[in-house]
């Protein structure tokens, strides 16, 4: 059997053959960084998307372009017509809209439905009060202001109706959502009108302060007439405020100053 010579030893002086470097497995990303480069990625797509939609759409304003012949017989574009919309056509259009869509409007809500769906259910009437109020921006014929003041009538007619029943259910809903921090909430008054609020947390008054100061505003937009804090259910004194707010059937519009009761034209 033959054998294997030894290694040659390097000649003297002679610097040794350097030592290949470790190598070291990369790990693969983590599922964060994969996430993050997801949302990056899809972040980039839609600054692409939209600019190019963006394009679209301003193109879509202008009427097709014309071709003229040159001097020298070469097309060239004319100048794009833009086509002008009447602001008021445009405002009875959706007068029409609504007024159709009033005919059969109800307000519904599923058995868990959250809370802010309930003051987006309400925040409609406001909108709709602003598409009222904006009458006064156009030169309206007769006929044109009866729409409008048919359209105020109808939604007057629906928040009377609805009005109740969101406030119910806003009320079943914040009980749900508080029940974790050993709160109950009932909506109590044949308008629901007052809203009772029960918790060992309003043994203080400075506790009670604080919450009325956070949900006063929407308690207010909802057409509540009173809150009242208990720190147990069966207690003979509570603490009470009063709301001098809307009516059920008062047009209220979102303005810079807040919510604004809309006059009829």
């Amino acid at each position: 059997m033959s054998q294997v010579p030894p290694p040659v030893p390097p000649p003297a002086g002679a610097e040794p053959p350097p030592v290949a470097a470790p190598q070291t497995q990369k790990k693969p990303p983590t599922p964060a960084l994969i996430a993050l480069a997801v949302v990056v990625g899809f972040c980039f797509i839609i600054m692409i998307f939209g600019a190019l939609i963006g394009d679209d759409d301003s193109a879509g304003t202008q009427d097709e372009v014309t071709l003229e012949s040159g001097e020298n017989g070469e097309a060239v574009n004319a100048a794009p017509v833009v086509e002008q919309v009447d602001p008021k056509v445009e405002y009875m259009a959706m007068i029409d809209r609504e007024l159709e869509s009033l005919s059969s409007y109800k307000t519904d809500f599923g058995q868990d439905v959250a809370v802010v769906e309930v003051i987006i259910q309400a925040a409609v009437f406001n909108v709709w009060a602003g598409m009222i109020n904006n009458a006064q921006n156009h030169d309206l014929s007769d006929e044109e202001l009866a729409k409008v003041r048919k359209m105020a009538k109808d939604v007057k007619r629906v928040q009377r109706r609805d009005f109740p029943k969101i406030r119910k259910a806003y009320g079943d809903a914040l009980d749900r959502k508080l029940w974790e921090n050993d709160i109950d909430v009932k909506v109590r008054g044949s308008r629901s009108t007052t809203i009772e609020v029960v918790g060992a947390l309003f043994a203080a008054n400075r506790n009670i302060q604080d919450f009325q100061t956070q949900v006063r505003q929407d308690w207010k937009a909802l057409r509540f007439k009173r809150s009242q804090y208990k720190w147990f259910d069966l207690a003979d004194e509570y603490q009470y405020y009063d709301f001098e707010g809307a009516n059920d059937d008062d047009l209220l519009s979102f303005e810079d100053e807040g919510l604004v009761k809309v006059e009829i034209p």
